[in-house]
């Protein structure tokens, strides 16, 4: 049976993308959450935060401390990442194209 320490500790994932390679968090359930809350009705700023929140370094340490530093990051590689994300988390579909930024209602695959 796994103990409470297996079940919170956190999960990294190394990804490859055009770029190179980045490792990415799976995010808590109370992440989920506030992210969910948080970006309900501002589809423009959940990617970016979804990216502060996923990109970490090795030791699983968030790299970009907010959406805004983030948001530094070019389009076409944040939504590669943002692919990876979604994925990893299990939240919804990958993004069809550059203008789907649209998040309200992701849910998690299977539901």
């Amino acid at each position: 049976m796994l103990s409470k320490e297996q079940l919170v500790k956190p999960k990294i994932e190394r990804v490859t993308i055009s770029e190179g390679e980045i490792d990415l968090r799976v995010l808590r359930l109370a992440e989920i959450n506030k992210w969910s809350a948080d970006t309900k009705d501002k589809p423009i700023v959940a990617r970016s935060t979804m990216l502060s929140l996923c990109i970490c370094d090795e030791d699983g340490k968030r790299i970009f401390a907010d959406a805004n530093a983030a948001g530094e990051i070019s389009f076409p590689v944040a939504n590669e990442i943002f692919d990876h994300c979604l994925a990893i988390n299990k939240l919804g579909k990958k993004s069809d194209a550059a203008t789907d930024v649209k998040t309200e209602g992701a849910t998690p695959t299977g539901s």
